[in-house]
């Protein structure tokens, strides 16, 4: 549950860097790496969360993770962030947590919050030819990364989810995929526990 809490509480962060950007994409563009093509597929639980259809959810779990933070700021932060999805555990590491989301996020926003003043420092890793930048906090085992203006992702290591987004991933056909996809299921939040 400290995990969850920890990414809230990342998320609230990014959140505030798009406080003043336009609207975060409600579906994958043609050209984008799907968000639920980046997580591992070895996972014992996926979820999804269309944030657009839980922004009460979500902004009252962003109250709750920063402290002064308004409803309606909240509100105004939710309304930004596209679907979220979540891998959570397995077999050999139950404690691992890897996220990926769509958002509008522009670089400029991005450097200016992941400063090292801020205890976060930059990483450059280069895959499939392309060079990508992932952020570790000196307090924290969890890395944030923005592989494009659209998409977050969030872990203990994303390196193996920036790879996947260089090398532009698609979703896997399975039962997990399949009934996780908010695009093509549901307005709900979703759960699929691999194994119960």
């Amino acid at each position: 549950m400290k995990k969850i809490l920890w990414f809230v509480s990342i998320f609230a962060l990014i959140s505030c860097i798009l406080a003043g950007c336009k609207s975060a994409p409600k579906v994958v563009e043609d050209n984008e790496v799907h968000p639920l093509a980046l997580l591992d597929q070895d996972a014992s639980i996926y979820v999804c969360v269309p944030v657009s259809n839980h922004k009460n959810l979500v902004s009252s779990l962003l109250m709750k993770q920063i402290e002064g933070l308004s409803e309606s700021n909240a509100m105004s932060l939710a309304e930004r962030t596209g679907n979220m999805y979540v891998s959570l555990g397995t077999v050999k590491d139950r404690s691992r947590l890897q996220i990926a989301a769509l958002a509008s996020i522009p670089k400029i926003a991005v450097s200016s919050a992941f400063k090292k003043k801020n205890g976060w420092q930059a990483v450059n890793v280069t895959f499939a030819g392309k060079s990508f930048v992932y952020y570790k906090h000196v307090v924290s085992v969890f890395q944030v990364s923005f592989p494009s203006s659209k998409i977050l992702c969030a872990g203990q290591n994303v390196e193996p989810l920036i790879q996947r987004y260089a090398q532009k991933a698609e979703i896997p056909f399975n039962p997990v995929t399949e009934w996780i996809n908010a695009e093509n299921k549901s307005n709900d939040i979703l759960f699929y526990i691999t194994r119960p």
